[in-house]
């Protein structure tokens, strides 16, 4: 499994005022090759010692000491890298956060519970109810009202196979089966707006277009082709956005600036005239040959489509036999 690790982590106050000892293990744990996507992995404590080189006293205080970035449940022996989901999903692609919920649902309840208070959304289909002995990681954060995050990944649930009913009976689209509930705002952690695909019926309103005339891109762009055009390579390549109006914004300021550019003759150019092509960039004499050949083609192309092989083009080119 790979994994992104930013290098200003060396800078970071927080782990600057660790120990040797703590930035080893810290280290170690995010890069441990046991580590699942929603962060959470099972690992011994004579495993940590072997591959480390520490002595258990001094892992077993390091971890306290790494709380709460770093979750420890000794008596289950599973490890949590608190802030590993939220990194590693911002790099990778819309099947992250799948695999992450498929990998979060092999672990006890009290592991599970504690990363739902982190990411709500990593909740799925499945009845999730407390252990009979549900017990709390060192370095756990007081306050913690474990019920409430039970409950939530509960109504989320019965939420989902509604949702599923309802797709099944033609009730539901897309794109509102992929809009945020209620229960996406339950916590700081989820507030922030899901990403998702270009809808397949993405069209330039009336709005879109106001935008784009108060900002002078109108006169410059044909909206509705370079819209047609944004929404097929967007469905073609499968990529997600969380606002797509804002994308679009962007995609055609781009083409509202190399349209001025095309104008202003900062690049080749070239428009068709009774002549062939003439150009409008700038008149170097690379260019010139380049318009020259242009225009040689097109006098060759209409001599055959007359029937003759009399060549009237530049002196420099010998004539097509053909």
């Amino acid at each position: 499994m790979y994994r992104t690790i930013d290098t200003a982590t060396w800078d970071d106050p927080w782990f600057a005022e660790l120990t040797a000892t703590d930035k080893l293990l810290f280290l170690y744990l995010l890069t441990n090759r046991r580590s699942t996507p929603c962060g959470a992995f099972e690992i011994t404590p004579k495993q940590m010692v072997f591959e480390t080189g520490l002595i258990e006293a001094e892992i077993t205080a390091s971890l306290a000491r790494l709380a709460p970035k770093i979750l420890w449940w000794p008596d289950i022996r599973v490890v949590l890298i608190r802030n590993f989901y939220k990194h590693q999903r911002a790099n990778s692609s819309f099947k992250y956060v799948p695999a992450a919920q498929k990998a979060l649902a092999n672990f006890p309840c009290s592991v599970r519970n504690a990363v739902l208070q982190f990411y709500p959304e990593l909740a799925n289909d499945t009845e999730w109810v407390p252990d009979q002995e549900d017990t709390l990681p060192i370095g756990y954060e007081e306050g913690i009202d474990r019920e409430s995050v039970v409950k939530l990944s509960k109504e989320r649930v019965k939420l989902s196979k509604e949702r599923e009913k309802e797709r099944g009976e033609g009730k539901v689209s897309e794109e509102e089966e992929d809009e945020p509930s209620s229960l996406d705002l339950a916590s700081p952690s989820s507030r922030a707006k899901p990403k998702r695909r270009i809808p397949r019926d993405f069209t330039v309103t009336d709005d879109m277009k106001a935008w784009a005339a108060t900002n002078g891109i109108a006169a410059l762009v044909d909206l509705d082709f370079e819209t047609e055009e944004f929404r097929d390579y967007w469905i073609g390549d499968g990529g997600t956005k969380s606002d797509w109006i804002a994308t679009w914004r962007n995609s055609m300021r781009k083409k509202a600036n190399y349209a001025k550019d095309r104008s202003n003759g900062n690049g080749r150019h070239y428009t068709q005239n009774g002549n062939g092509y003439s150009e409008d960039g700038p008149n170097s004499s690379k260019d010139q040959r380049t318009a020259a050949s242009i225009r040689a083609k097109m006098e060759r192309r209409a001599n055959r489509s007359n029937g003759s092989n009399n060549y009237q083009g530049t002196p420099d080119r010998r004539p097509d036999t053909a």
